[in-house]
């Protein structure tokens, strides 16, 4: 009798959301006693509105808003994996591998404006991806691509992960018209917070200065301000890892790409490009508070679809690896 190889994936749905929920308290634990040096200068990547955002909560209320963004976004993840045949196997594996890949190197819980920018930024792919293979679904491409231009106004850095929202448009096949009310409502969160900036006695085009900033490419990596940021030797080594397996799985995706269903295909199209920017903006020296988080989000479809399609020992080993790397971290950082 051949022996069967051990699946992840095929986990009993308890032992997974037990999982989720200790990862995500050691995370929580972890960033509230010892937050790392890019959390605790999470502020500085914040546009104006992101700041006054923040204002609204005491710390107590910033963690749970961050734990419920973490919980909501990673409800999304699992959503669009399992709703949109990403996988033939229906699994609730991504919400532990989006608060591994995600949160597991950086966790600013002291920042609900970012938690929520995150949780847009997700939200706008779900609906983009709804409206493949429909006709004229404005609702979704309008209110996908309101979200993403929301997530760019609280986190100016997120503009160039916002843009790809364009690029959906064109892999999901929408219309002119639809394209044209998605670039109107991209760019709608503007125009509330320059009136504010105005009324307040701040001068106007303060928001597209800050995009501006952004879209300008700052300095190259220094590869020690990273380790530096990701709390020392060992936070470095567990981004190259990061880096490494999110490589290592667009590679399997390339491989898989000719037998995958269309809309599974076009889904990982754009989740590759989103770890791409990610990369890119990690190497181009962003802050890596803000780069990290869009290279696990990009990574999360790319390494699931890695478990399905590679079960067994190497699969165990790395997410048992993950598992205990946030473990490590929580007790020593």
């Amino acid at each position: 009798m051949q022996q069967r190889k051990p699946d992840i994936i095929k986990q009993p749905i308890p032992l997974i959301l037990g999982t989720f929920a200790v990862a995500v308290a050691l995370l929580v634990a972890r960033a509230v006693r010892a937050p790392l040096p890019c959390e605790a200068e999470v502020a500085g990547v914040l546009s104006s509105v992101g700041v006054w955002f923040d204002g609204l909560f005491s710390p107590l209320w910033s963690v749970v808003f961050a734990v419920l963004m973490t919980v909501a976004s990673a409800v999304v993840f699992t959503r669009i994996i399992s709703r949109y045949s990403i996988s033939v196997i229906r699994s609730l594996i991504p919400l532990v591998l989006y608060c591994l890949l995600v949160c597991g190197v950086s966790y600013p819980v002291g920042s609900p404006s970012l938690g929520l920018a995150l949780f847009l930024l997700a939200h706008s792919a779900e609906l983009m991806v709804g409206s493949f293979r429909r006709k004229a679904m404005f609702d979704d491409v309008m209110c996908g691509s309101f979200y993403a231009g929301l997530a760019a106004l609280l986190v100016p850095d997120f503009v160039w992960a916002s843009l790809l929202v364009a690029y959906q448009w064109s892999l999901y096949r929408r219309s002119a018209r639809e394209c044209v009310a998605g670039g109107v409502m991209w760019l709608l969160p503007i125009v509330p917070a320059e009136f504010v900036s105005w009324v307040v006695g701040g001068k106007v085009g303060l928001v597209v200065g800050e995009w501006a900033e952004r879209l300008s490419l700052p300095s190259v990596l220094s590869v020690n301000d990273v380790v530096q940021q990701c709390g020392g030797v060992f936070g470095g080594v567990l981004v190259g890892v990061c880096l490494l397996l999110g490589v290592v799985c667009l590679v399997a995706f390339v491989a898989a790409y000719g037998a995958m269903r269309i809309r599974a295909r076009k889904i990982h199209l754009y989740f590759s490009a989103l770890f791409l920017v990610g990369v890119a903006m990690l190497l181009l020296g962003f802050p890596v508070v803000v780069a990290l988080p869009i290279v696990g989000m990009g990574a999360v479809p790319l390494v699931h679809t890695f478990f399905v399609r590679v079960p067994g020992v190497w699969s165990v080993t790395i997410y048992i690896g993950m598992l205990l790397a946030v473990l490590w971290r929580s007790f020593v950082s």
